[in-house]
């Protein structure tokens, strides 16, 4: 699995973050990588989540916002 660049990450959809990052945590569960390359996939991984959970926020905000216009 290629290591993305953290601009990367926003390009994927919020289903696409998620089935990275249960791969890495597979590949790091799985103990058989070497311990630079479980540091990068743990890197990887936690800015996976950080931008899941801002992709997750905006399309909270969306939602809130339109059911507010809807009222």
């Amino acid at each position: 699995m290629d290591q993305l660049k953290p601009e990367q990450f926003k390009e994927l959809s919020y289903e696409e973050m998620m089935e990275r990052l249960e791969k890495i945590i597979a590949r790091m569960d799985d103990g058989n990588i070497p311990l630079e390359e479980s540091l990068d996939a743990f890197d990887e991984g936690m800015l996976l989540i950080q931008v899941a959970r801002e992709k997750l926020e905006s399309y909270r905000a969306r939602i809130e916002e339109t059911v507010q216009e809807g009222q």
